[in-house]
C-alpha cells in the first residue's frame, strides 16, 4: 500500500517510522562477544537480520529484542554480559528497524511474530536445535516478547523491562488518541493486525506454570510508569518477580545499576534455563 507523505494519514503516524537506529557494524567489528552474521524469515516474507554467539553447543539461548527507536545494537552489552555467562545469544532487528525488511513499526504486534520465527531459525541449527530459550526484551521488545510467549510454550523465561501495560498509550510512540486511531488504521491496511491489541496485560497471565517472568522497571520511568508494572506482575501467574530500580528512566535500569541488573538477570536465567532438568 502506498501513502502519499503529504496525506494526514502518514503525517499523523510518524511515531511508526522512527528510523533504523544506528549503523549497524560489521559482525567482526563487534569487540563485546564474538558474533556472526544471521538471517531467518519471519510468516509474512520479511527478511530478519541479526547476530548469534554461541558460548557453547546445546547451552540455553537468550534472545534479546530491542525498544523503538533503535535496533540489535542497543542490546550488545546485555548481550555480552549473558554470553560471558554461558549462554548462546541471539540478537536481530525487528522488521522496519535496522538492517531487517519491512515498512513500519507495530509497536509489539508483527514484532512478536518475528521472535516465533527467531525460535523456529534457532529450532533448524544443529547448535541450538534443542537449547532451552529465554528472552530479555527491553520496552517495545518486551511487548513483543510477552506477546510471543503468550502463544508459544517455547518460552520457558522472560525477563520484560520497562514493559508497557498497552503499547498503544505508551506517549512517546503514541502521544493522543487521534494518532492512535490513525496507527491502527494503517497498521490494518498494510499488516491485517489490530495495533490496540498490543496489549501485554491482556495476554501475560497465559504465561502462567510455563514461562517465568521477571518484571524490571525504574521509578522514574515517564513512558511505562511503575504502576503498569506493578499491574502486569498482579495479572501474570506464578513464576514470577519484579524489581525496581530506584531512580531509573525508561529502558535505563542496566545503566542506573549495572552490577545488580546483572546478577539479578545471571540468577533469574540461571534458575529458569540453566538450572532445570
Amino acid at each position: 500500500m502506498a501513502i502519499d507523505p503529504n496525506s494526514s494519514l502518514y503525517q499523523l503516524t510518524g511515531g511508526l517510522r522512527p528510523g533504523r537506529g544506528n549503523a549497524i557494524p560489521p559482525a567482526r567489528d563487534v569487540a563485546a562477544l564474538p558474533v556472526f552474521n544471521i538471517s531467518f524469515y519471519n510468516q509474512r516474507g520479511n527478511l530478519i537480520s541479526g547476530w548469534l554467539a554461541l558460548s557453547a553447543p546445546h547451552a540455553p539461548v537468550v534472545i534479546l529484542t530491542h525498544g523503538t527507536p533503535g535496533n540489535r545494537i542497543d542490546m550488545v552489552s546485555r548481550a555480552a554480559f549473558l554470553f560471558d555467562h554461558g549462554y548462546n545469544v541471539l540478537l536481530f532487528d525487528f522488521q522496519s528497524y535496522g538492517e531487517s525488511q519491512g515498512a513500519f513499526s507495530t509497536l509489539g504486534m508483527v514484532e512478536s511474530e518475528d521472535i516465533i520465527a527467531s525460535i523456529t531459525y534457532l529450532r533448524s541449527l544443529p547448535d541450538t536445535d534443542d537449547s532451552k530459550i529465554g528472552v530479555l526484551g527491553l520496552s517495545m521488545g518486551a511487548t513483543a516478547a510477552v506477546l510471543a510467549a503468550s502463544r508459544t510454550s517455547d518460552i520457558l523465561a522472560l525477563v520484560a523491562e520497562s514493559c508497557p501495560v498497552d503499547a498503544t498509550r505508551v506517549p512517546g510512540d503514541v502521544p493522543n488518541d487521534q494518532v492512535r486511531t490513525a496507527d491502527k488504521e494503517l497498521v490494518e491496511d498494510v499488516y491485517d493486525v489490530d495495533i490496540t491489541q498490543a496489549r501485554p496485560i491482556d495476554v501475560v497471565n497465559r504465561l502462567a506454570g510455563r514461562t517465568a517472568v521477571f518484571f524490571i522497571n525504574g521509578d522514574n520511568d515517564s513512558e511505562t510508569p511503575l504502576a503498569g508494572m506493578y499491574q502486569l506482575y498482579k495479572t501474570a501467574g506464578k513464576p514470577k518477580q519484579y524489581w525496581v530500580v530506584p531512580g531509573a528512566g525508561h529502558a535505563q535500569s542496566f545503566a542506573m545499576s549495572p552490577d545488580d541488573y546483572v546478577s539479578r538477570i545471571d540468577a533469574f536465567f540461571d534458575t529458569y534455563l540453566k538450572n532445570v532438568a
